[in-house]
């Protein structure tokens, strides 16, 4: 199947996913889209992984990734997982001395393509809720204790400073990775059937893809090394809230209400 074909029908599930109001149909839709991109990896186990339309490349549209200081690394964290679903790898480029940095994906053309249409949703919705929750758990924070005389400034200064209410960075760091890994068990939970149903060869294209991207990597990248993300801290329960939203993000969702051209490239 040629990549063009392959986006096309995986974008018309995701339109319909993102047509219907039903949580289930979503879903299904979803995981048809997850079955067409597996069932295809599949059919192309047979053909060397070096060549042909299922070559393994790097994609030259590296991604910027934000402000370290604010976000944390979740940006990095969320490709990697994408990445990882997708049959491709992440590399992160300049982070250990800055603030912000790059990242870029390897794999075959079609799951590269799919990989950044992935990311550039859910990093856009797990944004919008990651405010959306904030705020709420500010409000639930602020409502449970006697205002006295303060300011609602001064009021939500002073529950800070008692350590009643956390900073809005720090509870953001540690939303954003939960959501990331509730993200990834997600996708996890969506292709598992169909994995079940293709055990044996699905063994088979794992080797073969993971043989491949360290052939590539090892070629391309010869002082590659691993980065840490570090534990994730439950920063007055940011983080498994953070897990519970990613665990029911539904990423058709930005099929039609993305702004930016890169979130409408499957369009």
């Amino acid at each position: 199947m040629s990549k063009e074909k392959l986006i096309d029908l995986i974008s018309k599930l995701l339109a319909k996913a993102n047509g219907t109001t039903v949580q289930a149909e979503a879903d299904a839709f979803m995981a048809k889209a997850n079955e067409l991109l597996l069932r295809h990896n599949l059919s192309m186990s047979e053909v060397e992984m070096n060549s042909g339309e299922n070559a393994i490349t790097q994609d030259k549209r590296a991604r910027d990734f934000g402000d370290v200081a604010s976000e944390g690394k979740w940006e990095s964290l969320l490709m990697s997982t994408i990445a990882s679903h997708n049959f491709c790898q992440c590399i992160t480029h300049s982070m250990s001395y800055s603030k912000t940095g790059t990242m870029s994906v390897i794999g075959s053309a079609q799951n590269i393509e799919i990989t950044l249409y992935m990311f550039d949703v859910a990093r856009t919705l797990i944004r919008e809720i990651s405010k959306k929750s904030y705020s709420a758990y500010r409000k639930q924070i602020v409502e449970s204790y006697d205002k006295d005389n303060y300011s609602t400034r001064d009021f939500e200064k002073e529950l800070q400073r008692r350590g009643l209410l956390a900073y809005r960075t720090v509870w953001l760091r540690s939303y954003l990775k939960g959501a990331v890994s509730g993200l990834n068990i997600k996708l996890r939970t969506e292709k598992k059937a169909t994995v079940a149903a293709n055990a044996d060869k699905y063994a088979i294209i794992l080797s073969h893809n993971k043989e491949a991207l360290a052939a590539f990597t090892n070629q391309a990248y010869s002082d590659l090394r691993s980065s840490r993300s570090g534990s994730a801290s439950n920063t007055h329960g940011a983080y498994s809230r953070g897990k519970s939203d990613g665990q029911g993000l539904s990423l058709n969702q930005g099929v039609s209400s993305a702004k930016s051209n890169n979130t409408k490239r499957l369009n």
